[in-house]
């Protein structure tokens, strides 16, 4: 399989084979790799099966094409970004460069990027070439931390602001629906500023504390609704929406598939449950946070240490953002909304801060972003963090430069 036309392709195939994959990848989007399918997307663009088959004869062939096509794009636009003098503004430059295919996207210039949320999912000889082609990208974002001005940041570290630069241009994705495509610019500048300098003031302590989280705590003995809610959320990251079958959840807590149902009812109620309570854990450390200290950034140090800790353990795992594919819109809205206002409570604390002179000057509400996107890509970082993902390391090598600048020193 390639992605490269042929060369003695006719140009109203081509166009026809664009037009497939353009619709396709907004199906992966929507629905996952667990639930895309040859039959959605010909539906999509009222093809025929067999017709469709004469471009792509699997749906795991189509659905590679989509991601290997978005993996080129972002590369082009790093490789234009690397030609600025320094690391600073060679991240800055690629922030710039995204947010401008972002906005030719938004404008009907370019098709959708595909959603890396299930690339692990696509499996097989195609997997493998999908996954290959995303560590060239992971790596080649890896180097921008590699000049010889920034030492102090080991292998480790590198691969740990790779996979949050790789984020937060992945969540812009969701946040970016609330902007002007004339304001795109200047979202990547704030964006941009936030990364390289850090949300923190010159000289803030890095001592945060983790607050208690009360929520879903279960009695000895028991498997509580929590503890089903934990094991439906794990699946789900791990394996998708489809991939998180009730036989999985009820071999993992040890239960039978009636005591499932007995605690649960469908699984859209289920995403929706688990979602809830991701929900009420990011509020819980923001509220038991804010309880602590007066200070704008002790509460948001201490609200995002104890949830990127929490969330990286497993000791209060939440469900990642791309379990949004697995839900009719009516109920997407819904999550995207909450989400929306946990972003909204984290920027009003950097509001406070910017006014309490703890925080930077910086744009609370993409600064609060960018703080949502640390915290939802924090889940399974042991998969790409290697030691650095592993108790105390990861609030120094991941949270700390989430907060304080990927650039700042230790």
């Amino acid at each position: 399989m390639s992605t490269k036309p042929l060369p003695d392709a006719q140009p109203r195939y081509l166009a026809r084979r664009d037009e497939i994959i353009a619709i396709a990848t907004e199906v992966l989007n929507e629905q996952g790799v667990g639930g895309f399918s040859l039959a959605a997307v010909g539906k999509r663009i009222d093809m025929n099966p067999a017709s469709l088959a004469y471009y792509f004869k699997r749906k795991e062939e189509l659905a590679a094409t989509c991601l290997l096509l978005t993996i080129d794009r972002l590369e082009a636009a790093l490789m234009r970004a690397e030609a600025a003098p320094g690391p600073e503004a060679r991240l800055a430059g690629f922030v710039r460069e995204s947010f401008a295919l972002r906005r030719r996207i938004r404008l009907g210039e370019e098709p959708q990027l595909a959603s890396f949320n299930e690339i692990r999912l696509i499996g097989g000889p195609l997997g493998q070439r999908v996954m290959e082609a995303y560590w060239r990208l992971f790596h080649r974002v890896e180097n921008l931390f590699a000049d010889p001005s920034l030492s102090f940041i080991d292998a480790s570290g590198r691969r740990m602001r790779a996979r949050l630069v790789l984020e937060q241009l992945m969540w812009a994705r969701i946040w970016l629906m609330d902007y002007d495509e004339a304001d795109y610019a200047r979202a990547a500048e704030r964006l941009a500023d936030v990364l390289v300098g850090g949300i923190a003031a010159p000289g803030a302590r890095w001592n945060p504390e983790h607050v208690p989280v009360a929520v879903g705590e279960a009695q000895a003995g028991t498997v509580s609704r929590d503890a089903y809610l934990l094991a439906a959320t794990e699946l789900i990251n791990e394996r998708g929406f489809k991939g998180a079958s009730v036989d999985r959840i009820a071999a993992r807590l040890n239960v039978t598939k009636g005591s499932f149902y007995h605690h649960n009812v469908g699984k859209n109620g289920l995403v929706m449950a688990c979602f809830e309570r991701s929900f009420a854990i990011v509020q819980s450390a923001q509220h038991e946070a804010a309880k602590k200290s007066d200070v704008a950034w002790q509460r948001l140090a201490q609200a995002s240490v104890t949830l990127i800790a929490g969330h990286a353990s497993g000791q209060k795992r939440l469900l990642r953002t791309y379990a949004l594919s697995a839900l009719p819109l009516s109920m997407r809205q819904a999550v995207i909304e909450k989400l929306q206002q946990c972003a909204r409570r984290f920027a009003a604390v950097i509001g406070d801060g910017v006014a309490d002179r703890s925080l930077r000057a910086v744009d609370p509400l993409i600064a609060a972003q960018s703080v949502m996107a640390a915290i939802n890509a924090a889940a399974y970082v042991e998969f790409w963090g290697g030691e650095a993902a592993k108790g105390a390391d990861i609030l120094s090598s991941y949270a700390r430069p989430a907060l304080v600048g990927l650039f700042a020193r230790p």
